[in-house]
């Protein structure tokens, strides 16, 4: 769905229309799979509203998210600091072990 989001708005703010040929043109030109029965919902909601309309209303949607993450990132980052020091010594362990099976990639 995101790459029909940046197709039309590729075509808005180029002052192309933000039809399905053109957005089907811009996801082949990207290399990018252009399926009609999931883009059709979305330019025909896209056409109705406007894509100006579409930007005011996706906005004021994501302005009512709580952006709560900042005070968890320093408590995140601490316990990531922990818990590396573990990592890497069970994956010192996990060397020493193909080591004990006498195998070898390249022989």
């Amino acid at each position: 769905m995101v790459k029909y989001v940046a197709a039309a708005l590729l075509c808005h703010y180029a002052g192309k229309d933000v039809s399905e040929s053109n957005v089907k043109a811009i996801c082949e030109a990207a290399a990018a799979e252009y399926v009609a029965e999931d883009a059709a919902p979305f330019l025909e909601k896209i056409g109705e509203m406007g894509v100006e309309a579409a930007i005011t209303e996706g906005s004021s949607k994501l302005a009512s998210v709580p952006a709560g993450g900042a005070a968890g990132a320093p408590a995140a980052a601490a316990g990531a600091a922990e818990a590396a020091p573990a990592a890497e010594e069970k994956k010192e362990e996990s060397d020493e072990e193909s080591e004990d099976m006498n195998f070898s990639l390249f022989d």
